[in-house]
């Protein structure tokens, strides 16, 4: 705010509000996977709904596919609003040793209360430059967490290694027609049962239950169903692994 009210160059946090499709799509999968009817345009009825099921073993999911349906936020030299966290003005201010956008809101600091900002040529200076590297500290920051969760992947693969024949709880995660996706409820890491792997029936997929059912004795899998597998492939190559159900 006081950057804003000083008409100071600044990087900004900023955060679009979401397409409406994707909400509605949003909205769709609850009601398929849940049977309720949420507003996933009402801020509070969204989090009442998410207080709701934060002790269910499909939360972590729910609240995946939520941020998923949300627009990304990203670094700006335009002030705008953050939508997620309801402000008009937003910026990353607590780790300059962390993060290079906090660091050029200290530097720009500084300089306003020295002096070094009163001039008109030298705010115009900044902010030629501090929207290139807004956006570049934005496509550096994806960058770091793809590359982030790709490493945390590959050390959770060759951890699970050495556990070929343990069998793990998990959570039904996604449903395909070529089978069903499992996230382990101790490391958050998902896996596939592959349909032909479920030979007790012959499975169809129901896309608007999303769920796999069988045609013969109707034993149905779903989203949230809680499992037990184990493992009978790891491809480290792929970042893949595949279950089988106990």
């Amino acid at each position: 705010k006081f950057m804003n009210k000083n008409t100071l160059p600044s990087i900004y946090r900023i955060h679009p509000e979401p397409d409406e499709e994707e909400m509605h799509d949003f909205a769709d999968f609850i009601f398929n996977c849940k049977g309720k009817r949420i507003n996933p345009f009402d801020k509070n009825n969204l989090q009442a709904f998410l207080n709701e099921i934060y002790d269910h073993p499909e939360s972590y999911m729910i609240n995946l596919m939520l941020l998923k349906s949300l627009k990304k936020a990203v670094y700006s030299a335009a002030q705008a609003p953050h939508f997620a966290l309801a402000l008009e003005h937003y910026t990353h201010f607590t780790s300059p040793i962390r993060r290079y956008p906090d660091l050029v809101v200290h530097r720009l600091l500084d300089m306003f209360f020295s002096g070094e900002l009163n001039s008109k040529k030298a705010k115009m200076q900044w902010n030629e430059m501090i929207s290139g590297w807004a956006n570049h500290c934005s496509v550096t920051e994806k960058r770091a967490e793809e590359a982030e969760r790709e490493i945390i992947k590959l050390k959770l693969l060759r951890y699970l290694e050495e556990q070929t024949d343990k069998e793990m709880k998990g959570v039904i995660t996604g449903i395909q027609e070529y089978g069903l996706f499992v996230q382990l409820e101790d490391i958050l890491l998902d896996g596939l049962i592959h349909i032909r792997t479920l030979t007790d029936d012959f499975y169809q997929l129901d896309k608007k239950r999303i769920s796999l059912i069988g045609t013969r004795r109707g034993r149905t899998f779903s989203f949230g169903d809680e499992v037990t597998v184990k493992i009978t492939k790891i491809d480290l190559l792929k970042r893949e692994v595949d279950f089988v159900l106990v």
